[in-house]
């Protein structure tokens, strides 16, 4: 009975489908495992066997045909890795617009060569999709970046490359709306040995508007501007673990024309660390702009350039460096006075920057802090940084000097210690305070001379000061008789005299006239107005002053 059953279920199946098949042609019914294949295409890999410019074999006929979940590799025996092959071009490649495309070079010797292209606009390898890979290439000579990341590109990975040659960027991150992508491992402006520098006339990496973009790991050194610049409301972006201003080596110095890092023009919530390693630059970090805020210089090596961190214009609302009060080298030991609930790192340093990071404290509700670091510092001084609540890092404060320093204000007394608040001679009512300046010609050389005593002056909240063009001691003028009164002044002293004026200070000047006409007294000591001569000199030096700067 078995056996006619199952052949009357054979056929009434049969006769289903025949009916099926005629009621509905279009909607025969498919197991779902069919449904999901059709319209689908495996993941191929095109291999790269031709280094011309175009037809088969070539890149850009791999561009040309790959598919999302693609892989282009490179025929080794074409693309030796110990002697790497390059592709010219004569016309720029195909933008990557599909996503999800992996370019890998690793395991074979490739250069791309843009040499013979023009416009700024012209990349090495143009993206604007998502999720793509670039690794292992040598991208050399593009007139604008050697990657460029634009029109809402996300979540791309360029690692592992040599991005350099003569061209503007290396990497540039363009558009608002472009955002998650990574860029590590990468040499960005050097050599292929990481000794030389490419020749890129701009920025190493350059971020303009991008948002949550991650820059770690990279060599990044030689370029023309910044080894990294962030723009023009970028947010979010991470710049962690590179090398910048310094060769592969480690040592060797290969800074960058402006900057280690650049941060302008409304940038804002950049984290800067932490393990970068930044030295040798004019500046190491520099934040430019009022709307630049909330960027974080956390836990790196900075040292060796012209000035560390540089808060300008806005920058970082310029917030205040912490000030040093007490510190033991050996014990490990430091304490001071910053913002209310401020994290401050400490560094030590052979310099004026933060060669080592030493650990971090947070402050109290009137900003003193203290740190035991469990241990020795480096030395042989030490700097600190602070960070307030909303993200703005400061300058590095002024170095210690010495082995150790303490301040006890008053015997067994430990409790927390603070700055007195000072305000500027303008704000206050009733205010005698001064100072003794002395004599110009021996106070001031440079224009940063000038700019640090105007800011003492203005913190301290002097009212007055004295000074005079001359120096007031005869000692001063024996060791150096150039030194000696000149009926001439030196447009940097007129221009100090005038922001003194300008800020709210009395000058109070004091005629000192050493005659270049008498001779050296000796051990006789300076005296003068033995003859009508010596008067009259007097008198025509006092009149050349009182023209001068009535």
């Amino acid at each position: 009975m078995n056996k006619p059953i199952e052949l009357i279920f054979v056929i009434f199946l049969a006769a289903l489908a025949v009916i099926s098949i005629q009621l509905m042609p279009v909607q025969v019914a498919t197991p779902s495992s069919v449904l999901a294949s059709i319209g689908k295409r495996s993941a191929d890999s095109l291999v790269v066997t031709s280094a011309a410019d175009s037809g088969p074999g070539t890149l850009r006929q791999a561009l040309l045909s790959a598919q999302p979940g693609d892989t282009i590799t490179f025929d080794a025996s074409v693309f030796p890795p110990a002697a790497p092959v390059t592709i010219n071009l004569t016309t720029p490649l195909p933008v990557l617009t599909r996503g999800n495309l992996t370019i890998d070079a690793s395991n074979a010797g490739v250069v791309l060569d843009g040499s013979q292209l023009s416009g700024e606009d012209v990349h090495g390898l143009d993206i604007s999709s998502d999720g793509n890979v670039v690794r292992g290439l040598e991208i050399l000579n593009f007139p604008g970046a050697a990657v460029g990341l634009r029109e809402g590109a996300s979540g791309n990975v360029i690692e592992d490359n040599l991005l350099s040659g003569d061209g503007s960027f290396g990497v540039g991150v363009w558009g608002a709306e472009t955002t998650g992508n990574t860029v590590r491992g990468n040499f960005i402006g050097t050599d292929r040995s990481g000794q030389t520098a490419g020749n890129l006339s701009r920025d190493g990496v350059h971020i303009y508007q991008a948002a949550q973009n991650t820059i770690t790991g990279n060599l990044i050194a030689g370029v023309g501007q910044s080894g990294v610049y962030v723009c023009c409301g970028g947010a979010g972006n991470t710049v962690s673990n590179n090398t910048i201003g310094l060769a592969a080596d480690g040592s060797t110095p290969l800074p960058n024309g402006q900057a280690g890092i650049t941060i302008d023009q409304g940038a804002h919530d950049t984290v800067v660390g932490p393990q970068n390693v930044i030295a040798h630059n004019p500046i190491g970090v520099s934040v430019i702009g009022a709307g630049s805020v909330g960027n974080t210089i956390t836990q790196n090596r900075i040292y060796s350039n012209t000035e560390g961190i540089s808060l300008v214009e806005g920058g970082n609302d310029e917030r205040t460096a912490p000030t040093i009060i007490g510190f033991n080298l050996s014990a490990g030991t430091i304490e001071g006075v910053t913002c209310a609930h401020c994290t401050v790192e400490v560094f030590s340093t052979a310099g004026e920057q933060g060669d080592v990071y030493e650990g971090q404290a947070t402050s109290d509700s009137v900003g003193y802090f203290t740190l035991d670091a469990g241990g020795a510092f480096a030395g042989p001084h030490l700097t600190a940084t602070a960070t307030d609540a909303t993200g703005n890092t400061s300058g590095f404060s002024r170095p210690t000097s010495g082995e150790q320093q303490g301040v006890d204000l008053q015997t067994g007394n430990t409790r927390p210690k603070t700055l007195i608040p000072t305000r500027s001679g303008s704000e206050l009512a009733e205010n005698y305070i001064g100072d003794q300046l002395g004599g110009l010609r021996t106070l001031i050389h440079t224009q940063n001379d000038a700019d640090y005593i105007l800011d003492y002056h203005e913190r301290t909240g002097f009212k007055w000061t004295r000074l005079s063009l001359d120096v007031f001691d005869w000692s001063d003028v024996a060791e150096d008789p150039s030194l000696y009164s000149q009926q001439t002044v030196d447009p940097l002293y007129d221009q100090f005299i005038t922001d003194l004026a300008e800020k709210g200070i009395t000058i109070i000047y004091c005629l000192v006239f050493w005659d270049p006409e008498i001779e050296d007294p000796g051990t006789t000591g300076y005296s003068r107005f033995k003859t009508q001569d010596e008067i009259d000199r007097y008198l025509d030096y006092a009149d050349f002053i009182v023209d001068h700067f009535k």
